[in-house]
């Protein structure tokens, strides 16, 4: 339980810097990174492969977002930082939690999007973050459900 209330709180944290500064900070990721290795060490029946599986593919997945975006549209559609804090998130959900969350997530997103736009008529940012904190902290409650389910 506290290796997922820890970072829930820390993906609350992120959701709320990104909303207001469009920014998601290493040192929260690298916090997290260091929290989950610990609980890793101490409680190895977390899983050590399923984090390394799970980091590697929401690392892999949003990096290759990011330069298949630059090649399509010649300009960045997110930071790297969105990049760290998916692969903070593919650590503490594993591989297949974090790929609905980050289904989950661009959904989220997809919808905040449309809503902006309908509503004020503009094309505005949006924080990616924050739809990443919002899906994975839906995924903590989920996980054994989706467990379950594959294994």
């Amino acid at each position: 339980m506290l290796f997922y209330t820890v970072f829930a709180f820390i993906m609350l944290v992120h959701a709320f810097i990104d909303f207001e500064h469009f920014l998601l900070l290493d040192r929260l990721n690298i916090a997290a990174g260091i929290f989950g290795i610990a609980m890793l060490i101490l409680f190895p029946q977390i899983g050590i492969l399923d984090s390394i599986v799970g980091t590697i593919i929401a690392g892999g997945m949003l990096l290759s977002a990011y330069f298949i975006g630059i090649l399509l549209f010649k300009k960045e559609g997110m930071g790297f930082g969105d990049i760290k804090t998916a692969a903070v998130c593919g650590f503490f959900l594993g591989p297949l939690a974090v790929i609905y969350m980050l289904l989950i997530s661009a959904l989220i997103g997809l919808f905040w999007g449309l809503i902006i736009l309908l509503i004020k008529r503009e094309k505005k940012k949006i924080p990616y973050g924050v739809m990443m904190a919002a899906a994975s902290i839906i995924l903590i409650f989920l996980k054994n459900s989706i467990d379950k389910l594959v294994y």
